[in-house]
């Protein structure tokens, strides 16, 4: 973490006044004035040890924009401070919208800001006054699930997807137009979910590798494997090919498939002001707050339901351990405005790559 001139400078001030003080008041008459300085020292350090917690829960989206390695200690940190409260959560939307604002005139490409609104992923409920764009992987599931009640269809029920059912039946993929209306209407509330974008290429890795029934991916399958097919028939890549097509499909510049393309585009993250970013790892309590805020949002309370009950923490080293230091750079490469937007750190998965 960087010490900025003026916090420097703020530090100094406040050493002079406690040394002026502590000299007047206590020190004076007891110790040499050389260990003035050193008494002024310690109760700066206890001052600043003191507020702690504070500092760390008002800088943890700073402080990840800055230093994503440092994020997952300092969120934890920050969290166990303020035990993550209704205030601490909503002050923690604002700072991560304001700091999204700033790394997209700072740090985002001139191509991806330069495009136009990706209207297509947007479900809009007018009754509700709700706008989500649709980040597969990223809770899309539970998401839809909600969206469908709210339009007064039972989930459980629907014979195709829930995809095909909600764009099918209630919520047609809006037009340009019809989006820019209700996200500059103040009454509409719009939102937005980013996960750890590397757990989601796995998450997508296991949606892709899974899904034997579908035409479409068994014969994206056989491509990532070079139609090398098992006994049963099926072409089932590793995870290495896998990353391998991805790379290869952004090389030359073909459309990504929506379980894979990054978000920054995908949700267009420096075009639309999003009312609340949230973060899949702090899901439970992110829509517990909005259920408490926003009435619309009250079945909210029913959400968070993880279908594969994975615990991605003792998978990622496995699979990603499996690519070389090449093809984690470019990945990366693909990602890496995912990773600054949503403030998550990049450098562990260096630890995991095989030597070669």
């Amino acid at each position: 973490m960087k010490v900025t001139d003026d916090a420097l400078g703020y530090c100094k001030r406040l050493v002079s006044l406690l040394t002026r003080l502590v000299t007047r008041v206590v020190v004076s008459k007891f110790l040499p004035k050389a260990l003035t300085y050193v008494v002024s020292a310690a109760l700066l350090l206890l001052l600043i040890a003191s507020n702690q917690g504070t500092y760390l829960s008002e800088n943890v989206d700073e402080v990840a924009a800055q230093e994503p390695e440092y994020y997952d200690i300092i969120s934890k940190n920050a969290a166990i401070f303020h035990n993550r409260t209704d205030e601490a959560i909503r002050k923690g939307f604002k700072r991560r919208n304001e700091m999204i604002k700033e790394l997209c005139r700072s740090k985002i490409s001139n191509k991806t800001i330069s495009l136009p609104i990706n209207s297509r992923e947007f479900l809009i409920n007018d009754k509700r006054q709700l706008v989500w764009c649709n980040i597969f992987k990223s809770a899309s599931t539970n998401w839809f699930h909600l969206f469908l009640k709210l339009a007064g269809l039972d989930p459980e029920r629907q014979k195709t997807s829930l995809v095909q059912a909600a764009r099918e039946k209630v919520y047609p993929r809006p037009s340009l137009k019809k989006l820019k209306l209700v996200l500059n209407d103040l009454s509409y509330t719009s939102f937005v979910v980013l996960r750890e974008p590397f757990e989601r290429i796995l998450s997508s890795y296991e949606h892709v590798a899974g899904s034997t029934d579908t035409p479409y991916y068994h014969k994206m399958r056989c491509k990532m494997t070079q139609n090398v097919r098992t006994r049963t028939g099926n072409c089932n890549p590793t995870f290495p090919q896998y990353v391998d097509f991805i790379i290869a499909e952004a090389a030359a510049g073909h459309h990504m498939d929506e379980h894979w393309h990054p978000y920054t585009s995908f949700c267009s993250l420096c075009q639309v002001n999003y009312t609340y970013v949230m973060k899949f790892e702090y899901m439970e309590e992110e829509q517990r707050f909005l259920a408490h805020k926003i009435p619309r949002l009250a079945e909210a309370e029913q959400l968070h339901r993880n279908p594969s009950h994975r615990n991605y923490s003792e998978y990622i080293p496995k699979f990603y351990g499996q690519l070389t230091r090449p093809q984690l750079d470019s990945l990366l490469n693909i990602y890496m405005e995912d990773f600054l937007l949503s403030g998550h750190s990049w450098s562990k998965y260096y630890q995991y790559v095989k030597r070669v």
